[in-house]
């Protein structure tokens, strides 16, 4: 992205919202383009992601963090965690044996 986009984009109001204004200009200029990200957009590439992603996982270059509470009778409490923030990463809850770790 060039000089005179960056300015224009991290240009805020009070609120710390972007100006409206601002991305008009950006867009009027072709200087920046904003867009979302669907991932339905890449379902063709689904598998090689799955991959690439794995082989990360496997090598340390990507982490992950999960908060697994053990047993069901333990569920609800982490429900009422999971919605005042407490948890970190994914929340699971183990209801048996992880048949995918060795004993």
């Amino acid at each position: 992205m060039n000089d005179v986009a960056r300015r224009v984009l991290l240009r805020r109001n009070p609120q710390g919202m972007p100006v409206a204004d601002d991305f008009e200009v950006a867009e009027q200029t072709s200087e920046a383009i904003l867009t979302g990200f669907r991932q339905s957009q890449w379902a063709d590439r689904h598998e090689e992601a799955f991959a690439m992603l794995a082989m990360w996982v496997r090598s340390g270059r990507l982490k992950y963090r999960e908060d697994i509470v053990v047993g069901l009778e333990n569920a609800p409490r982490a429900f009422i965690g999971l919605l005042q923030g407490m948890n970190f990463g994914k929340l699971l809850i183990q209801a048996g044996e992880d048949p995918t770790r060795a004993a």
